[in-house]
């Protein structure tokens, strides 16, 4: 092989750094085929010492090249891959292959034949790793990223995979383990409408909810300061929205945050001190404006107030001048109460005239006939 044949090699691998897979990093990006045939071959280089009687070298070899397949056809997740897309994949592969200096045609073909038949540990170790690390990255990934059938997928997906192997058994185990805890402490407060999840702030959102909080015709008229740096955001993230019933507002396409809404609970609102009555809050940044989001946010939020928090009523309230807010509490159905004057809004060191209304379970109820 002489160099430029080797280079046309690695030109073509560099595919596989701008093709994306199904999941996404911890901190919301696509990621590529390339970064997961990395982590599986950096989970074949860490069992060394676990796996003694195995060629490990050669695992690593096949977690390696066990993805240029989509150099040409890209990724398509396993639930979707139908016999006809492997047999594609195979073919332009197998072709490409040939083309190959011969030597190292020859071992990409030995390997590939391995790695198909299935027979050696070494290639059952391989396939383990490959499966095992698509969970892992969805354990990792935010979960309202998740596709609904992937619930159960990742509970039960390559046991059948790993059970020639106790050591890869328990290590499937203990992924099962970070699934399960996963969905207790994420899943069940993820509501969804037919546009938008809404879920719980993370860190990670920190960039997006700076890009629209920055925007003076956003905070100021809701009673908050314009954000100044990225760095409040993450505070503001940290210390602010952080309340139990406190969600983004978040696009189904790509789950970022676009909004905020909230249910403050007795104790950190003065519009009730009961335990079954709450105060809703909301907005969303500004070029989503006349889309209808808030509305839709709105509704979920009065149905998981009402159905899942057991509240009886629902406070809202806006400051004169918000017009926007007051349509959307009008087009939802809540009810005008009382205008108070010389309302202090403590953020911006200011008063103003405040509007409240109210949503009861009686009304929401006679809404959903």
């Amino acid at each position: 092989m002489n160099a430029r044949e080797y280079l046309a090699i690695l030109h073509i691998a560099e595919r596989l750094k701008d093709t994306p897979r199904h999941c996404t990093t911890s901190k919301r990006r696509i990621e590529s085929v390339a970064e997961h045939s990395w982590r599986v071959s950096l989970m074949a280089y860490l069992l060394k010492h676990e796996f003694k009687d195995v060629d490990m070298d050669k695992v690593i070899s096949m977690c390696l090249i066990h993805d240029l397949g989509e150099c040409f056809t890209g990724d398509i997740p396993v639930f979707f891959k139908t016999e006809e897309d492997r047999d594609t994949e195979h073919s332009l592969l197998d072709s490409w292959v040939n083309t190959l200096p011969p030597e190292l045609s020859a071992d990409m073909k030995a390997l590939y034949k391995e790695m198909n038949d299935q027979e050696t540990k070494e290639s059952k170790i391989y396939k383990a790793l490959d499966k095992l690390e698509a969970v892992i990255q969805h354990n990792e990934s935010p979960i309202d990223t998740w596709l609904e059938n992937e619930y159960e997928l990742n509970k039960k997906y390559a046991y059948d995979t790993v059970a020639f192997s106790d050591w890869l058994t328990d290590l499937r185990r203990e992924i099962l383990e970070d699934t399960l805890e996963k969905i207790e402490k994420e899943g069940r407060t993820l509501l969804r409408t037919e546009r938008l999840l809404l879920r719980h702030w993370n860190e990670g959102d920190a960039g997006d909810l700076y890009i629209y909080a920055s925007d003076p015709d956003l905070g100021p008229i809701a009673g908050w300061p314009t954000h100044k740096s990225l760095e409040e955001s993450r505070d503001v993230i940290k210390n602010v929205l952080n309340g139990k019933e406190a969600y983004a507002i978040c696009l189904k396409k790509d789950g970022r945050a676009i909004g905020a809404i909230e249910l403050k609970l007795k104790g950190h609102t003065d519009m009730t001190d009961r335990d079954d009555e709450c105060e809703m809050g909301y907005w969303v940044g500004k070029p989503f404006w006349g889309q209808g989001i808030v509305p839709e946010a709105v509704r979920e939020m009065l149905r998981h107030a009402f159905e899942d928090c057991g509240m009886q009523k629902v406070w809202i309230g806006y400051y004169e001048g918000n017009t926007k807010s007051k349509r959307v509490q009008e087009k939802c159905g809540f009810k005008y109460q009382w205008t108070s004057k010389d309302v202090d809004v403590p953020l911006m060191h200011e008063k103003r005239t405040g509007h409240v209304s109210l949503m009861t379970r009686e009304d929401w109820l006679a809404l959903c006939k």
